[in-house]
């Protein structure tokens, strides 16, 4: 199997795990930036069914190489992600309930758990409902990101980026569960920050999470895996 070929697998799997845990239904896309600077991106379709021959291969600016269908109408997020980091290999939009709950509450996650702790760098709030058409859009959303792992967008969705589509299968779930514990907690009464002694403790800890995760989904789903 060629390298582009377990790549288009691996991101037909992140869809798989995202429809299962409930993420994505209609609407949301998966994407990866290839050695050679070319795109992998789910096309026009629910991003739980494509296949790996459904991926389009597109260049950096978005422009279908090979494929048949259309990117995505939020394209401009892909090219953005990968035009201003670098360190990225991939990246998902969608659109996770209790994340957008969060982001019209001017919420970020707070690390209160182990799984919201992958994320202390922070998850800053895109401050815009709008839909990412165009490379000026695009680069004012990466300029939100920064350097994390994750942005909510304000009443619309969220961006998640990872070095690996197991990393960012496994930060997409992780990031809405914590939205979940976090809405729940903030209910009840004030929740208690992990400190930073905890978060040194636990940010070396993802992956073995991911690979534990991985193990569990592709049991599930089938897949096989280590």
């Amino acid at each position: 199997m060629s390298a582009e070929q377990s790549i288009r697998e691996e991101l037909a799997e992140v869809g798989r795990i995202l429809e299962y845990e409930k993420l994505i239904d209609a609407f949301g896309h998966v994407s990866y930036r290839l050695d050679d600077g070319a795109l992998l991106v789910t096309p026009h379709m629910p991003p739980g069914k494509a296949r790996p021959e459904d991926f389009l291969r597109t260049d950096a600016q978005g422009n279908v190489l090979s494929g048949a269908g259309r990117p995505p109408g939020e394209m401009a997020i892909h090219t953005a992600v990968y035009r201003n980091r670098p360190d990225v290999r991939c990246a998902a939009h969608f659109h996770p309930p209790r994340c957008v709950l969060l982001s019209v509450l001017g919420q970020e996650i707070i690390p209160l758990t182990n799984m919201s702790a992958l994320f202390h760098e922070g998850t800053p709030i895109y401050d815009h409902p709008e839909l990412i058409l165009n490379d000026r859009q695009g680069d004012a959303l990466l300029q939100a990101l920064g350097r994390c792992k994750a942005v909510l967008l304000r009443g619309h969705g969220v961006v998640v980026v990872a070095e690996t589509p197991a990393q960012l299968a496994v930060r997409a779930v992780a990031l809405e569960r914590s939205a979940e514990f976090q809405y729940a907690a903030m209910l009840a009464g004030a929740p208690k920050r992990y400190s930073a002694e905890d978060l040194a403790r636990t940010a070396a800890d993802e992956p073995k999470h991911v690979q534990r995760c991985m193990r569990y989904y592709r049991a599930v789903l089938g897949g096989g895996g280590q």
